[in-house]
């Protein structure tokens, strides 16, 4: 493979780009200059930006944000808080409520989780060539609220046991079309909102981008710790309230549609353009249809024409080159989701107790947003300025590799801790080996004799007294 810089990554005229991964952003138009300097800073170091102390103040207030910001970024703390609530409960359900084995559980658990990911490649292809980002926003938010409140209602008892078992999942499944269906949109919209003809609307685009990241973490944190309170702390129906810890956060999905529809008169709206996947797709029919009537030097260029010029054919084969740096990134992220399914299970065989507090076992996972809160800023005013003094490299790829890294050792040691609890767990007794064990239920003591099969002389007296257990 030829080596490339990102200087020479495609430019797609397309969306805002949001640059956290959970936001699902969108590429923006821009200048060839702009987007040189963009795409260099994956791979140049970072220099500390500085305010001219001019025109910082006006930007720094939230007040000076468009007015329909609020409305996007109150939406999003409570569709994350729906989110994260749900998954962190959902294979506890799986295997103590619906009685799945915990392999069973784990392996439902993450096909419901690569449907909430996969689902965002259709919303955005809908958003940008059909709906637009706000209907596509609106009718899928209801479907998200409806699945929902689905599963909270087939969470209460069903005396069918095959239907008790199965019909939930049409929640689940509703669920992740809604949430994979937004989750490109949402960023993306937010990023409408701002108009980049006015330079000072630049910076305050990106500081919405950190409040937006901000409010995912915020509200899967407040989830995690609430929703398995709200399951283990209440009983309903002689069990875990179950009912309640999903039906919680299916009220704020409602809300979070609420939430945004009101702001819709004063929301900007962006024409469509058409979704850059499609088009992609559409150069490679085309490619395959016409026939050359010379040898070509690549595939795609058969398809050079008005619609395809040569520089759209050149930003795919570029795009496909920038794709290889990101080939690690599925293994990461499916070891990275086994903190809500395999990792709570292994929390269930702990005590949870780490001194001041007891944590739930599905709580294990809320120690991500909560570290992702407290080290961003201590990166960002500690460690980075640190290595920028020792002038030590720290190039946003450099610290991706450390970070991975870092989780390796992690995931090491969580596979360290899992041998320790397998050899402490109690396996019974050995072949050729029979265990008895008395209790004693009577408000006195009682004494009893065991003999010996293989020695009738030896006999063991015992007492039990009331309570004991032996």
């Amino acid at each position: 493979m030829d080596d490339m810089s990102l200087d020479d990554a495609p430019q797609w005229e397309k969306r805002p780009h949001s640059p956290y991964p959970d936001s699902g952003g969108e590429s923006q138009p821009v200048s060839d200059a702009e987007a040189k300097g963009e795409s260099t800073r994956l791979l140049s170091p970072q220099p500390e930006t500085k305010d001219s102390g001019k025109a910082s103040g006006t930007t720094r207030k939230f007040c000076n944000f468009p007015k329909s910001i609020p409305f996007i970024i109150g939406n999003e703390f409570c569709e994350r808080f729906n989110y994260y609530g749900l998954r962190a409960v959902m294979v506890l359900y799986l295997t103590r409520y619906l009685k799945f084995s915990e392999d069973s559980g784990t392996a439902l658990f993450h096909a419901f989780t690569m449907l909430a990911y996969f689902t965002p490649l259709f919303g955005a292809i809908i958003a940008d060539s059909f709906w637009g980002k706000f209907k596509t926003i609106l009718i899928l938010s209801l479907v998200y609220a409806s699945g929902g409140a689905f599963v909270s209602l087939t969470a209460m008892p069903i005396d069918d046991p095959d239907a008790k078992k199965w019909v939930p999942f049409i929640g689940f499944l509703l669920v992740a079309l809604g949430t994979g269906g937004i989750k490109p949109c949402v960023a993306a919209f937010g990023g409408d909102q701002f108009d980049l003809s006015d330079p000072s609307q630049i910076s305050m685009r990106e500081k919405f981008f950190s409040i937006f990241y901000f409010s995912i973490n915020a509200g899967s944190l407040i989830s995690i710790f609430l929703t398995p309170i709200l399951r283990g702390d209440v009983q309903c129906f002689d069990n875990d309230c179950y009912p309640l810890a999903f039906g919680v956060p299916a009220v704020l999905m409602v809300i979070a549609t609420i939430i945004f529809v009101a702001g819709y008169p004063l929301y900007r709206h962006v024409p469509l353009k058409g979704n850059v996947v499609v088009q992609i797709f559409r150069c490679f029919v085309r490619a395959t249809k016409n026939k050359p009537t010379q040898p070509t030097k690549r595939f795609l260029d058969r398809a050079i024409s008005d619609q395809f010029p040569t520089e759209f054919v050149d930003d795919i084969y570029k795009a496909g080159r920038v794709l290889v740096m990101f080939l690690p990134l599925p293994v990461f992220w499916a070891l990275f989701d086994q903190q809500s399914s395999r990792w709570t299970l292994q929390a269930t065989r702990m005590n949870g107790d780490i001194g001041a507090v007891t944590l739930k076992p599905d709580q294990m996972s809320a120690l991500n947003p909560v570290l992702i809160i407290l080290l961003i800023p201590l990166f960002e005013s500690v460690i980075y300025p640190a290595l920028r003094f020792c002038k030590l490299p720290m190039r946003p790829l450099q610290r991706m590799c450390a970070g991975m890294v870092i989780a390796g050792v992690a995931f090491v040691l969580a596979a360290v801790v899992q041998l320790k609890i397998d050899n402490a767990l109690y396996t019974g007794p050995g072949s050729g080996v029979s265990q008895l064990r008395i209790v004693n239920a009577f408000p006195e003591g009682i004494s009893f004799q065991l003999g010996n099969l293989s020695d009738p002389t030896v006999v063991n007296a015992t007492e039990v007294k009331y309570g004991q257990v032996i």
